[in-house]
């Protein structure tokens, strides 16, 4: 029979395992630069379609989001310059402007299915006029995503990247755009194309990234897909009906 465990000796273990839970839990400190390894959280799907910015979300309708631009005084981008839907994907981003310091990017797809035109990635950025406190605005980044999957540095920036994996980013032998084509990097060439977020700040502006490139490519593929199967069959039609002078 198992002997009951001392009261004091329970209470302990109960301290450490609750420290220990809090230490994995803390958030990086940012000023000494000790996350260079941090690794946090995987992301599920859900976790990104119910994310927003600036009440945009991914995969909404351009119907959706004009309403927004126009109840929130957004300006410019493709809503005033009368840009054209896409037939597949945009990979240029048509920036709104709100005041002198805040813009916004959202890149359209068409879908393969209901012929609709959403949004498959969100980018914003936010200018200051003074310098702000990096860790207070990441802590606001983080009250409202969560903590980051990953954390590195990029020039003046702190990078907080939201995604499904959080070992994706040591894969360097996969980084050039010659590696992703091998069979080893498969799983990182899906990753790329996966759901993200992604915040860099600095002491004078946030960007925020949201973006599903894998959705909207999808749709690309399918779209030039049934394109290529109808001018294949135009074609032969032509072909068939073609008079020959011999």
């Amino acid at each position: 029979m198992l002997k009951a465990m001392p009261f004091l000796t329970l209470l302990t273990c109960w301290v450490m395992a609750s420290t220990m839970i809090s230490q994995a839990n803390a958030s990086p400190d940012l000023r000494s630069g000790h996350f260079a390894n941090y690794l946090g959280p995987e992301y599920k799907q859900g976790y990104f379609e119910d994310a927003t910015i600036a009440d945009f979300h991914l995969l909404m309708t351009a119907d959706d989001a004009i309403k927004i631009l126009s109840e929130n005084g957004w300006r410019g981008g493709w809503l005033e310059n009368n840009t054209p839907e896409p037939e597949t994907i945009e990979t240029f981003g048509h920036a709104f402007r709100r005041g002198a310091d805040t813009t916004i990017s959202l890149y359209r797809y068409k879908t393969s299915d209901t012929k609709e035109t959403k949004i498959y990635a969100i980018e914003y950025t936010q200018k200051f006029d003074r310098i702000q406190d990096i860790d207070i605005l990441a802590q606001k980044i983080m009250d409202k995503y969560g903590d980051p999957t990953n954390i590195t540095r990029e020039g003046m920036y702190t990078v907080f990247l939201y995604s499904q994996d959080n070992k994706m980013m040591n894969m360097k032998d996969c980084a050039s755009a010659y590696k992703q084509n091998q069979p080893k990097c498969f799983l990182y060439t899906t990753w790329l194309k996966s759901p993200k977020l992604t915040a860099k700040i600095s002491p004078k502006s946030i960007e925020l990234t949201l973006e599903n490139e894998g959705e909207a490519l999808l749709h690309q593929e399918i779209i030039n897909a049934r394109k290529g199967s109808f001018i294949e069959h135009q074609r032969k039609e032509e072909s068939e009906n073609l008079e020959m002078g011999f």
